[in-house]
């Protein structure tokens, strides 16, 4: 059950990507004389392309910090940087082009605070895993804490989506 639910998350990763990938190329790459990329598509035409950008920031940073806590990635994270929330992608999205375009939608105040949450959930990980310390306790506390933080993505997930579809 596990393994189609990662199937699942990413296939959909992946094809938010290519359409995040194919709006970026559309906006970004316009031929000569065309009408200017931002003068060729409305407000509302960007609010997609934006989402599944910001949808595909999210998955990836959840992906690195869950190999950073498994000890399978090279790369380091700190406590300082993760629980602050404005700090990965997504969080420059929400605190900038995202609450622009869609800060008055309900769904959107709920991102924020799903988004906030998860990070104080991921630096409480970072911290336990860089403590080094393996008691049963702790581990219990880890597993807690990885349940609760993916519980967090999942809510931000869904709020996201919540908000392509509105768009």
């Amino acid at each position: 059950m596990a393994l189609r639910q990662r199937l699942r998350t990413t296939t959909s990763a992946a094809k938010h990507l290519g359409n995040a990938l194919l709006a970026y190329i559309r906006n970004h790459f316009s031929r000569a004389g065309d009408v200017a990329p931002q003068a060729a598509v409305s407000a509302g035409d960007l609010r997609g392309p934006d989402i599944e950008f910001a949808i595909v920031a999210h998955e990836s940073w959840r992906r690195r910090l869950l190999a950073y806590l498994d000890g399978t990635s090279t790369e380091t994270f700190s406590v300082a940087e993760v629980c602050q929330d404005d700090a990965c992608e997504l969080g420059h999205w929400i605190y900038g082009r995202g609450k622009e375009r869609l800060g008055q939608h309900p769904v959107f105040t709920m991102l924020m605070g799903h988004h906030k949450w998860l990070h104080h959930a991921a630096a409480e990980l970072v911290l336990l895993t860089q403590s080094r310390i393996t008691t049963q306790d702790t581990e219990e506390t880890r597993r807690r804490r990885i349940s609760q933080f993916e519980r967090f993505c999942h809510a931000v997930n869904q709020d996201l989506e919540s908000l392509r579809l509105a768009s």
